[in-house]
């Protein structure tokens, strides 16, 4: 998977567990799992798009205020 990606990504992903931590800085186990799942998709060939449409409808998770989008508190 592609590590710079990953790390845009993770970071731009609110973790549904820590209030206000991002997936990258989440230390929840429920992170590492789902952090997981995003090399994953990563390695398949996923769009950013694709990803962040996965994430918003699977788990209701938001965007970090980093890439401009809403963000919700977990």
């Amino acid at each position: 998977y592609n590590n710079s990606r990953y790390e845009k990504l993770s970071k731009s992903l609110l973790c549904p567990v820590c209030q206000g931590e991002t997936l990258f800085d989440s230390p929840s186990e429920y992170a590492d799992d789902m952090r997981g799942v995003l090399k994953q998709q990563i390695a398949n060939g996923l769009s950013d798009e694709e990803i962040m449409n996965y994430w918003t409808l699977r788990f209701g998770i938001k965007r970090h205020n980093t890439l401009r989008a809403k963000t919700i508190a977990c």
